[in-house]
């Protein structure tokens, strides 16, 4: 019963994460490519 659980914590972890950049993507991007910028300029 208690790896099903913690199987089940991981899975809701992973589509989570899934979530996070299907739904955020321009968000994602527009924060990644500042990111890389700041990196090139410095």
């Amino acid at each position: 019963m208690g790896g099903v659980v913690f199987l089940h914590r991981r899975v809701g972890a992973l589509v989570t994460k899934i979530l996070k950049y299907v739904y955020i993507p321009a968000n994602l991007d527009s924060v990644v490519s500042e990111e890389i910028q700041g990196w090139v300029m410095s």
